[in-house]
Order: C-alpha cells, then sequence, then structure tokens
C-alpha cells in the first residue's frame, strides 16, 4: 500500500472505522452496548508497530526473501531481542 500523498510504501493502516461499524452492529443489549464502547474506545487508541527492512536480493545465488510488503521483509524485534539475550547467556556460561 502506497501513500496517496508521497507515493512512498504507507506503514499505517487505520480499520478503526470498519471495526467501530462491525461494533455498532452487534449492540442490541445493554450488556453488548458496554462492551463495544469499551472495545470501541480501546482500538482508538492502540496502536501496532511493525518493523521491517528493505529486502535485497541474495549476492550469491539472487534470491528474494519470500513474504514481501513492498519491498520490505518484516522484522520480529521480540524474537530478536530474545535469541541475542540466549546468545549472551550461553557465551557467559
Amino acid at each position: 500500500m502506497l501513500d496517496e500523498e508521497t507515493g512512498d510504501p504507507a506503514f499505517t493502516v487505520s480499520e478503526s472505522e470498519n471495526i467501530a461499524m462491525i461494533l455498532a452492529q452487534i449492540q442490541s443489549t445493554p450488556e453488548a452496548k458496554s462492551f463495544a464502547e469499551s472495545m470501541n474506545k480501546f482500538i482508538h487508541h492502540s496502536n501496532v508497530t511493525k518493523i521491517g527492512y528493505l529486502a535485497q536480493a541474495c549476492p550469491e545465488c539472487n534470491e528474494m526473501p519470500d513474504n514481501l510488503i513492498n519491498g520490505y521483509s518484516s522484522f520480529d524485534v521480540q524474537s530478536a531481542f530474545f535469541t541475542i539475550a540466549v546468545r549472551a547467556l550461553v557465551e557467559r556460561s
């Protein structure tokens, strides 16, 4: 997905309106309405951050990574953190 103004890859997507519409449709009881309002508030105050890097072809085989999004490969920060932490612990023991 590209940013309409700059033409650069868009890194944010807003599904808030669609989710709010679905929640509005299921509000048939007072309990459901209260739940939907709480969920809607949570959704509007939440952010998800995805980190990626510009993918490059392998210098040896010239293959590109799978599952690219607009030429970017995702990077799992939590997995990287724990992998590095375990390596550091193993090296120190």
